[in-house]
């Protein structure tokens, strides 16, 4: 009621009403699918399986990993970082979110819990990752996820490996399993993500991350002729995909929380042989 007579008064003396944040729009109403294209040549693509609700905090949502707290700190805190030393073999995708066919912003793989070098490990043996775009209109993050086998395979997707993709991410991000996707699973949980400013151990803090996972079915309208490695991708003559998208929407509980050198590099597993070692290995995963 109070809401109600507060508008009122506002339309009475002609002031504007702050807008709503969206979760995000459909791009198929603005021309868009909710496939990326693996090429500009292909109609073929990779489903969008998860989305970064538009109303979740605007921290999160700046990709910039130069921001404490912002989208990269997030996607630590579920494991996930840019690729080992900004080696990329594989080629970019393309997707329309309602803003027109635009290049991935960036793809991230699982770094299994080693800051250093899990995402070498993941390009070079498989897991999971991600490819992602802004949409304009909300904000929202548009996610590809899907698991991949190793370089041998040249990364084919796993049998399921888009559904997944998206559940294993989904479950880390509410710190429970998802074994069974359906659309009125809801489940919300938390996790703890670390930024440091150019390696630097005096600049390190964390960000706790509260993300509240709901599923969003009937927006998928492809055929599923048209997402890549169906045949391979699909078990016991399911479709590829199933058609549910991850939501979800995330807030911040703390942050810039000043984390002790000695309890980041315990929890991350570092190896300061490792660094050591970095440029041989990534001769070695160029080479071989």
């Amino acid at each position: 009621m109070r809401g109600l007579i507060l508008a009122g008064i506002a339309a009475l003396l002609g002031l504007s009403q702050p807008s709503q944040a969206k979760a995000f729009n459909d791009p198929a109403e603005n021309g868009g699918r909710w496939l990326t294209r693996a090429n500009s040549d292909d109609e073929v693509g990779e489903p969008l399986n998860i989305v970064i609700s538009g109303d979740s905090d605007p921290l999160v949502m700046q990709v910039d990993d130069s921001t404490p707290g912002g989208f990269y700190t997030y996607w630590d805190s579920l494991h996930f970082q840019q690729e080992f030393a900004g080696i990329h073999l594989g080629g970019d995708q393309l997707a329309n979110v309602g803003d027109g066919l635009v290049a991935q912003q960036g793809i991230l793989r699982y770094n299994y819990n080693d800051r250093n070098g899990g995402t070498l490990y993941e390009s070079r043996n498989g897991g999971n990752h991600i490819r992602y775009w802004n949409q304009s209109s909300t904000n929202a993050l548009f996610i590809a996820a899907s698991a991949e086998m190793d370089k041998e395979a040249n990364h084919m997707i796993i049998p399921n490996g888009y559904n997944l993709g998206r559940d294993w991410i989904a479950g880390n991000a509410t710190a429970k399993a998802i074994n069974n996707a359906t659309a009125d699973l809801t489940q919300k949980g938390q996790t703890v993500g670390y930024w440091t400013r150019n390696g630097d151990a005096a600049t390190n803090v964390s960000f706790t991350y509260e993300t509240e996972l709901s599923f969003k079915s009937n927006l998928t309208t492809y055929n599923s002729s048209m997402v890549n490695h169906n045949e391979q991708v699909s078990v016991n003559g399911n479709p590829p995909q199933d058609g549910l998208v991850a939501l979800l929407k995330v807030s911040i509980k703390s942050g810039n929380n000043q984390v002790n050198a000695d309890s980041w590099a315990v929890a991350h597993g570092v190896s300061y042989v490792f660094a050591t070692l970095s440029v041989i290995l990534s001769a070695i995963y160029l080479v071989y």
